[in-house]
């Protein structure tokens, strides 16, 4: 099973999964697609950005990461990887 919970590690159920993706980008980018996502100002992209958890907590839990930050071929190359690193019984340690 497959689960796109934005709050996944927050509610404390990432403890059950047997794997974590977390997705990143640069900041400034960031910014830029909540603004145009959501048609926020500068400060309350940043304000919505500052109420998340830390990147770096986040990271903590992740058996992948990946990184948004260029391409959506380079997105789809990633996302590739990281499922036969996850899903592949050779990826996952299984004999």
């Amino acid at each position: 099973m497959v689960l796109d919970a934005i709050r996944l590690i927050e509610s404390g159920l990432a403890a059950q999964c047997d794997a974590v993706w977390v997705v990143v980008c640069d900041r400034s980018l960031q910014v830029d697609r909540l603004r145009s996502a959501r048609n926020l100002s500068p400060e309350q992209a940043a304000l919505r950005i500052a109420a998340q958890r830390p990147v770096e907590d986040k990271l903590r839990h992740a058996t992948a990461v990946i990184t948004n930050n260029t391409t959506l071929d380079d997105l789809k190359t990633q996302i590739a990887a990281a499922w036969q690193a996850t899903a592949s019984p050779f990826g996952r340690g299984r004999a």
